[in-house]
C-alpha cells in the first residue's frame, strides 16, 4: 500500500474544521486532498445513526454518482465546477468517484503527499464505533489525531440550521419546533455532540499523545496560535509565518439566526448531563459551557417559581 494520511481531523462537525482545512492547506510541508471529507471509513462502517454514510458523490452499491446524469457520466449539477478544475484535479476526480472503495483505492487519493505530512478531514469519523476505529488503527497506527470541540448546545444548533432547513428546503423561520427537536433528539445530532464518547473509542486505541483535541473558543479568540499549536503537534515548522495572514477570517459563514431560548432550554436540558462529563474530561472552556446551561436551567427554574407564587396570591 502506498501512502495513507499522517493525520486525521475526526470532527466534531461544526466545531471549526473547515477553517482548520483552508487555513492548514497553505503550509509547505502539508498536503490535504482537493475534497475536505472524504468518508471512507463512515463508508466502510455506518454509523447507527440517521445521516447517510455514503460520500456526498458516490453511491454504496454502484460507486457512481447519484443524480441527473449527461452523456459523459458526470452529474448535471456539477459539470460546470468541474469546467474550471485543473487537468492534475480531474484526474483525482475521476480516481476519487469512479474507482471501486477499498484500502488501496484511499492510499492512492494521497499519493499526491508523497514527502508531505498528509491529513483527511471527515467530521463524520468522530461518531465511527470500536470496530471501525480499530481498522483505522490497524491501518494508520501512527496517525495524529485532531478533534475540535464546541460548546454542544451552539454545535447542535448550527447543525440543525444547516439540516434542517436543506432537508426541508424551507427557511430557518419556517421550520416548526417540533420539527427542530426532532433534529435535537435524532442518534445523528446526539452522537456528534457527544464528545467524551469519542474520545474514549479512539484512545482505546491510540495513544492520548497521538491525539490533540482543540476547542472552537480557542480558534475564534486565538486563530495564529491554535494553528501554530497544531503545527507543533503535527512536527511541521510551527514559525509565525507559517500562519497564513487570513486566518482570522470565517469560513463558510452560516446563517446568522440566534438560538431561541425555548430551544436552548430544551438543549439545556438534553446537553446538562453530557456538559459535565465534557466539563470533568476536558475543563478550560467546556467548564464555560456546563456553566452556561446550569443559568439557562436556573432562569428557568426561577421563573416557574415566580409564576407559582403568583398563583397563590
Amino acid at each position: 500500500m502506498a501512502k495513507l494520511p499522517d493525520f486525521l481531523c475526526i470532527g466534531a462537525q461544526k466545531a471549526g474544521t473547515t477553517w482548520l482545512y483552508a487555513n492548514m492547506g497553505a503550509h509547505p510541508e502539508i498536503w490535504l486532498p482537493p475534497r475536505k471529507e472524504l468518508h471512507y471509513f463512515d463508508w466502510k462502517y455506518p454509523p447507527q445513526c440517521s445521516y447517510t454514510s455514503v460520500a456526498p458523490d458516490q453511491d454504496k452499491d454502484t460507486r457512481r454518482p447519484q443524480g441527473s446524469m449527461n452523456k459523459q457520466g458526470l452529474t448535471v449539477s456539477r459539470f460546470t465546477k468541474l469546467r474550471n478544475y485543473s487537468f492534475n484535479r480531474l484526474l483525482w476526480e475521476a480516481k476519487y468517484r469512479f474507482r471501486r472503495r477499498s484500502d488501496e483505492w484511499y492510499s492512492s487519493l494521497f499519493s499526491k503527499g508523497e514527502g508531505k505530512i498528509a491529513g483527511d478531514f471527515t467530521p463524520a469519523y468522530s461518531v465511527l464505533d470500536h470496530d471501525a476505529v480499530s481498522d483505522i488503527f490497524r491501518l494508520m497506527p501512527r496517525a495524529r489525531i485532531i478533534f475540535c470541540i464546541r460548546d454542544p448546545i451552539d454545535r447542535a444548533w448550527s447543525h440543525a440550521k444547516m439540516v434542517v432547513a436543506r432537508r426541508l428546503q424551507r427557511s430557518v423561520q419556517g421550520i416548526s419546533k417540533r420539527e427542530w427537536l426532532q433534529h435535537f433528539r435524532s442518534p445523528d445530532s446526539v452522537l456528534r455532540g457527544d464528545y467524551v464518547r469519542t474520545v474514549d473509542i479512539w484512545e482505546e486505541f491510540y495513544p492520548r499523545r497521538q491525539i490533540l483535541t482543540l476547542f472552537y473558543d480557542d480558534i475564534k479568540m486565538d486563530p495564529s496560535g491554535t494553528l501554530r499549536r497544531v503545527f507543533s503537534f503535527l512536527g511541521v515548522e510551527s514559525g509565525q509565518s507559517r500562519v497564513p495572514t487570513t486566518c482570522n477570517k470565517r469560513v463558510h459563514v452560516g446563517t446568522p439566526e440566534q438560538l431561541p431560548s425555548e430551544l436552548r432550554l430544551v438543549l439545556a436540558e438534553m446537553y446538562h448531563e453530557k456538559l459535565l462529563a465534557i466539563e470533568n474530561r476536558f475543563g478550560g472552556h467546556a467548564t464555560n459551557w456546563y456553566s452556561s446551561a446550569v443559568r439557562t436551567l436556573d432562569a428557568d427554574n426561577s421563573s416557574r417559581e415566580r409564576v407559582t407564587d403568583d398563583r397563590t396570591l
